[in-house]
């Protein structure tokens, strides 16, 4: 009986293990970063403030000198007043907070950046001339003088929450709301010329002024894409990423967040083109993640779980590992400013990526075969033991069988670890060249010469777990080579060798056309 159980067990935990095994090729991703690996947010945090009134507002950027720059609005007086400070990377020492506006008007809601020539810029909303406008400051020697505050927007309408970036051509660009009336639209001007001239304002096609919307956050990727956190108010709101990849002719909408008053959010981007964005509902925290705006997003994380209300998150990623998070929390009394940090794996989405699964498969396998074969044997040794010519000799028999099912069950075991190779190997040239992704990336380096991760990812429409996979199949054939510029990942054919020096300069223009001037002169005849 004991046998019978035994080996019974035995098959359905191989057939369970070989069924539920991951392929790549034959198994979607499901493109969602694990974000069980995000800590909480707790008090172990940095306070940026501590001031008699209510600081509200934050944002957070980083310069050319590894600082990390920290705005934010003070409200303690008639009117608000927007402060700036920084810290070294190095040793977090923070240096005692200064204003960027005196108290003349209403200012709130700043945002800044560092443009590509080391130029700091802080952008906010004010009232000074009646209406709330866009105001500006900018300072070329590291923030220890500031320009005067100059005037961007002159409505007759209340425009406000600008939020900014800067592209690789240094083009500033400024996105902001503007009240129509009845809701806000969203707009934006630019200025390539350190701002001693702005485009004329340009309203985002995807704006409805039947809506209610507002900007929470704007995002460059490494290859130029723009993403525009938005939140709309259609009964309660929802979180959306308005985005561009061609430099504003073109925007799509994706869905962040339900309609359940989620808002009021950050998004951030890594190089490998793994998209964050944390928000706030019920004065708690939240983050979600994605590697394809195609895709679902993940469940929603907790980062925040204090009795305290916590509000306007915004971030920034480091090193594509860590991302500092600042809000702004009534955990003292007042609202203050807070620092934190989440360290994070952002390169591995669940169930992809890795030869642990095809490793496993090959001995699974080996396993699941000499269980098949065991069985027969065991199934004729049983056989026999029933016309056994005695008890004594049917213990012994059984005692044989139990003794050597044993020993078998631990010889696959160690069979298969020694013998077995990773799954990927053992694709045939005909396997490797039906996939329909495969042959979308050899045709997409046959006709661009060299493209990156990003790029790939975006043109053949995978998920990053899928590509990833894919790339490495093609690798392990010869199909395609690979070269590491910087942070960034290069894909090409062996044929289409490209000389590094041809790399450097394709990722050093700054022309919009850089993509077809490379394409002139890359290809290595």
């Amino acid at each position: 009986m004991f046998i019978m159980v035994t080996l019974v067990f035995h098959i359905l935990i191989s057939t369970y293990t070989l069924t539920t095994a991951y392929s790549p090729d034959d198994q979607e991703s499901n493109n969602i970063l694990n974000v069980n690996s995000f800590p909480t947010l707790d008090e172990s945090d940095i306070q940026i403030t501590d001031n008699d009134g209510d600081d509200y507002d934050p944002f957070i950027f980083t310069d050319s000198l590894e600082r990390i720059w920290f705005l934010w609005a003070n409200g303690s007086g008639t009117n608000g007043i927007i402060w700036a400070s920084y810290m070294s990377i190095s040793d977090y020492t923070l240096v005692t907070p200064f204003r960027i506006t005196d108290n003349i008007a209403d200012d709130w809601n700043p945002s800044g950046i560092v443009d590509n020539n080391g130029v700091l810029w802080v952008f906010w909303q004010s009232n000074r001339n009646g209406n709330y406008d866009i105001w500006y400051k900018n300072s070329s020697n590291d923030g220890i003088t500031w320009s005067q505050a100059y005037q961007l927007t002159n409505q007759s309408t209340n425009e406000g929450s600008p939020y900014c970036t800067v592209d690789s051509s240094n083009t500033v660009w400024v996105f902001y709301e503007s009240f129509n009336g009845s809701n806000n639209d969203i707009l934006y001007q630019r200025s390539s010329n350190n701002g001693t001239s702005w485009e004329s304002r340009q309203n985002i096609p995807l704006t409805n002024s039947t809506i209610h919307e507002e900007i929470c956050d704007c995002y460059i990727s490494d290859s130029g894409e723009i993403f525009l956190l938005v939140q709309e108010l259609q009964g309660r709101y929802a979180s959306y990423l308005w985005f561009t990849s061609d430099s504003g002719q073109n925007w799509l909408k994706y869905q962040v967040t339900s309609n359940d008053n989620s808002g009021w959010g950050t998004v951030l981007g890594d190089s490998s083109g793994n998209l964050y964005v944390i928000y706030q509902r019920n004065y708690q925290l939240y983050l979600v993640t994605s590697t394809n705006l195609e895709d679902n997003w993940s469940s929603e994380y907790l980062l925040t779980s204090l009795s305290a209300y916590s509000r306007q998150p915004k971030g920034i990623i480091l090193d594509n590992s860590t991302i500092y998070i600042t809000w702004s929390s009534n955990r003292t009394g007042n609202w203050e400013i807070f620092l934190d940090t989440l360290q994070a794996d952002l390169f591995d989405p669940l169930g992809g990526g890795s030869e642990l699964p095809g490793m496993l498969q090959g001995l699974v396998n080996i396993f699941l075969v000499f269980s098949i074969f065991f069985s027969f044997y065991l199934g004729f040794r049983f056989i026999k033991d029933q016309f056994g010519d005695s008890r004594e000799g049917k213990k012994e028999v059984q005692k044989d069988i139990t003794s050597n099912y044993r020993l078998f069950s631990l010889s696959f075991v160690l069979f298969g670890a020694i013998i077995f190779k990773p799954t990927i190997r053992r694709l045939t040239i005909q396997k490797v060249e039906e996939s329909d992704v495969r042959r979308r990336i050899l045709q997409l380096l046959q006709e661009r010469d060299f493209l990156h991760f990003r790029e790939l990812k975006r043109l053949t429409k995978t998920g990053t777990a899928q590509l990833r996979w894919h790339l490495e199949v093609l690798l392990e054939h010869d199909y395609i080579e690979k070269y590491k510029h910087s942070q960034y990942l290069i894909y090409f054919t062996p044929e289409n060798k490209p000389v590094k020096m041809h790399i450097h300069v394709y990722f050093s223009l700054i022309s919009t056309t850089a993509s077809q001037i490379a394409a002139a002169f890359i290809k290595v005849g």
